[in-house]
């Protein structure tokens, strides 16, 4: 997928683009039918159908007191894009200047830059620009000025509840990875690149690949099934989220993961953490051979699960 930086970028395509245009955090159900939606109207008028979304999140710089964690950021969630088969992607820098800009001038400059503008589709309620006066209204307004359709998806709903970001992080932070799953379309996912640790798992016989959880929206710490995928081929694991605190005393939150029967070196690598089960919270253990025999029951318990689920499906 080409990931777009600028508005002007908008130029490098040629023919007509039809925009899906939100903050998308969590690429929940709701989300997707935005995004499907923009698809389908572009096929229709043999055009390109471009995600348009931003980073870092808006309300780092309109609500900086209350910045929500993170679903999807934005490297995962410009690859689930690339899933549902987006070839363009156009992501906005959201910084205090563009969030003075007009409602009307950001329109404008995707209708300059674009060959041309066919239509931009929001999902119900969505707004932009400054004061937040853009929305459905004013886009059908300028939709007719300069000649583009204009969509407002109605949102998605599981028993009678509108399925919101903010719905997901209250599921996640209360540890129902089920109620997430279910909303979300997939199960709850960590992705990043693997961190280089301090190597006291493969010490114990418990080789782990590290990931860094600042500023993500996380379930409870403790001990999770998890499957893990590497390179698109999916791995069976174990994981813990938390401070560790029976080896570490910064108190610096990791998810550490423990492939079952994987050979090769991670660091580097960009992995997707899938999380499927809670299996018990996060302790402080009095020995690391305690820990050790610990993390072997959970490994266990782990596979157990993981066995299940597989034979169930």
């Amino acid at each position: 997928m080409r990931v777009l930086r600028s508005i002007d970028g908008l130029a490098e395509i040629p023919g007509p683009v039809v925009i899906a245009a939100g903050v998308f955090d969590g690429m929940h159900l709701g989300h997707r039918m935005v995004l499907e939606t923009a698809q389908r109207e572009s096929q229709k008028l043999a055009a390109t159908a471009v995600a348009l979304t931003f980073d870092p999140h808006p309300a780092t710089v309109l609500r900086p007191d209350s910045v929500p964690g993170l679903l999807t950021p934005t490297p995962y969630k410009l690859r689930l894009m690339e899933r549902m088969g987006f070839t363009h992607a156009l992501v906005l820098t959201f910084d205090k200047d563009f969030a003075a800009l007009q409602a009307e001038d950001f329109v404008e400059q995707l209708c300059a830059a674009a060959n041309p503008l066919a239509g931009i589709c929001i999902g119900e309620g969505w707004t932009f620009g400054n004061q937040r006066r853009g929305n459905i209204e004013l886009l059908r307004q300028l939709g007719r000025e300069k000649n583009f359709f204009t969509c407002e998806v109605p949102p998605v709903r599981i028993d009678g509840m509108v399925i919101s970001s903010t719905m997901i992080r209250l599921a996640l932070s209360e540890g129902r990875l089920a109620d997430a799953a279910q909303l979300l379309g997939r199960d709850h996912t960590i992705a990043g690149p693997v961190l280089r640790g301090a190597g006291l798992g493969r010490q114990i016989g418990f080789p782990t690949a590290n990931l860094a959880t600042d500023h993500l929206q996380l379930p409870p710490d403790g001990v999770y099934a998890v499957e893990v995928l590497v390179e698109g081929k999916p791995h069976p694991g174990v994981a813990n989220l938390g401070i560790r605190p029976t080896v570490d005393q910064t108190r610096t939150r990791l998810l550490e993961i423990h492939l079952f029967d994987f050979e090769g070196d991670l660091y580097g690598r960009e992995v997707e953490v899938r999380l499927k089960h809670f299996l018990r919270p996060e302790q402080r253990f009095d020995s690391i051979d305690l820990l050790k025999n610990q993390i072997a029951r959970d490994a266990e318990a782990a596979r157990e699960f993981l066995a299940n689920s597989s034979a169930a499906a």
